[in-house]
Order: C-alpha cells, then sequence, then structure tokens
C-alpha cells in the first residue's frame, strides 16, 4: 500500500518564497565536474524523474542537506518540465521511478509494457487559474475559452469534472494541450490562454500576477499524486531497499521542512524553483 503524506502542508515555504521575490526557471544545475563525478555511479543509483512541483521539495532537500547520503543511499534526481519527456524516460527505463500523477500512470499502464507500483501518496494539489485579461472568475463564465492542460493526465480528468460542473453542453471550453509547466505559466501570464491548471509554486506566481483560482483539485479527488516505480524495479532487491530508503529520507526532509522557518529553504527554493523567465 503507497505510504501518505500531506504535501500541501509544504505550501508556506513556496508562498514566502514567492513573496520574497525568488525567480523561478529549470531545475537545479551541477558543474562538468559534478556530472562526471556522478556518471560514475549512475548504473548504480537509484535514478528519479523530479519537476518543479511542490511535493518534489522534501527530495531536493534530502539531496542538498545529505540525508540520503546518511542513509546510504545513492540517488540522482533527473529534472524534467515536461511530463511527455518524463513519460519517454520511464519507457525507455533511463530512470527508475518519478513523481507523477496517477491518471498518467493509469495512461502509461493502459497503453504501454510497463507496470508500476506507487510507493507514497503526496496528495498534491491543482488549481484552475483565470488569467486577469480573460475577465472570468467563475467556472461557468468558461465557455469558448481555452484551457491549458495534459491529455491523459490528472488535469484532463479534471477537465471532465469541470465539464460535469458546467450546464450546457459537455464541452464548452477548448482544451489546450502544454506539456511543459513553464510554457503553460508563460502563456497564461501574456494572456495566450483564458485558464491554465497548475500545481504549486507555479499556481501562487500566476495569483501574484493577478490570476484568479476558479477550481481546486481537493473539490473532485485528494489523492491524484504520488511516488511511482516501475515494477520491474520493485522486484530487485537492492533496488528496492534503495526505494525504501528514498522514503525514509523523503520523510525526514518533509519533517524538516515543516519544522523550519520557511525563509530557512528560500535560497533553496529560489534554486530549484526559478521563474525570472517567466512573467515580463
Amino acid at each position: 500500500m503507497a505510504m501518505m503524506t500531506n504535501i500541501n502542508k509544504l505550501f508556506g515555504a513556496f508562498v514566502a518564497a514567492i513573496l520574497m521575490g525568488c525567480s523561478i526557471g529549470g531545475g537545479g544545475k551541477t558543474t562538468d565536474k559534478d556530472q562526471m563525478e556522478r556518471k560514475a555511479k549512475d548504473s548504480l543509483a537509484l535514478k528519479v524523474g523530479v519537476s518543479q512541483r511542490i511535493d518534489c521539495l522534501p527530495a531536493f532537500v534530502a539531496l542538498d542537506e545529505g540525508i540520503f547520503d546518511s542513509l546510504g543511499v545513492d540517488v540522482k534526481l533527473v529534472h524534467y518540465t515536461s511530463q511527455l519527456d518524463c513519460d519517454k524516460s520511464l519507457g525507455k527505463k533511463t530512470i527508475d521511478g518519478a513523481f507523477v500523477d496517477d491518471k498518467r500512470i493509469e495512461y502509461l499502464v493502459n497503453h504501454g509494457r510497463l507496470s508500476f507500483e506507487k510507493v507514497l501518496s503526496t496528495r498534491m494539489e491543482w488549481k484552475l487559474v483565470a488569467n486577469r485579461k480573460s475577465r472570468v472568475t467563475k467556472i461557468n463564465q468558461l465557455s469558448d475559452k481555452l484551457v491549458a492542460m495534459t491529455r491523459f493526465s490528472a488535469t484532463d480528468f479534471l477537465c471532465d469534472k469541470m465539464s460535469d460542473s458546467i450546464k450546457g453542453k459537455k464541452e464548452e471550453f477548448f482544451r489546450v494541450q502544454v506539456n511543459d509547466v513553464d510554457i503553460r505559466l508563460k502563456m497564461l501570464q501574456n494572456g495566450e490562454i483564458d485558464a491554465a491548471w497548475l500545481t504549486e509554486p507555479q499556481a501562487s506566481v500566476a495569483k501574484k500576477s493577478g490570476g484568479v483560482v476558479l477550481m481546486n483539485s481537493n473539490s473532485c479527488s485528494k489523492d491524484l499524486s504520488g511516488l511511482f516505480f516501475t515494477s520491474c524495479v520493485e522486484s530487485d532487491k537492492r533496488k528496492k531497499q534503495q526505494i525504501d530508503t528514498f522514503v525514509r529520507a523523503y520523510k525526514i526532509a518533509q519533517e524538516r521542512i515543516a519544522k523550519q522557518n520557511a525563509a530557512g529553504y528560500s535560497q533553496m527554493i529560489r534554486h530549484y524553483f526559478k521563474y525570472s523567465n517567466v512573467s515580463k
């Protein structure tokens, strides 16, 4: 059974960093020397796909504060901004697992030869945010509007729930597939789309720019995200031990974040969640 955590308790750290004026952009970077040193260990390291979303913060903390090392597990975090790129890596088995939404995993299982094991449920929230120029303040005002999402994912599922909430035809709005979260946020801020499904910290960045929250995923489901590993990895005794240790480290990091003043992690948040190139 998947272990469960209330990831939304970490929300304050993101909000504090955003209000302090942190810039956001791709994931954290390593030097060429760091990359060369890690290359030799890649075959033995547990490789986990991460992205710029709130439930990945404990993994970044566990890496940067040496929690993984202290527990004796070698971990490589592989950064993605597009879910499709992460999917390709899972399919090619270049990563062992990833933080992914449940609906996306269902799609991968039904349309491929992969099977997955959910080892951690993060209960991450998605928010439907309308840009200020669209003048949309209620979900039933989205008729003929453009809503950014990813097909066959939690955001696609949430669009179905939107449709149920809107009277009239099932599709009164247009689904626009924008897989890269940075591009999705930029399009929303630039008025190229009317609304978008966003997680934290992107949702707070959008709200800071005047965006209006129309809907929260918790009204539909409170368990749409987690940490998944391919079943072939789970069946490997050594990898299984690494996964169990990863989850332990993740929970230790989560406890540290909960106890630490949010401002204490602002520098790390700036490092891994940089969006200075998104809003103009």
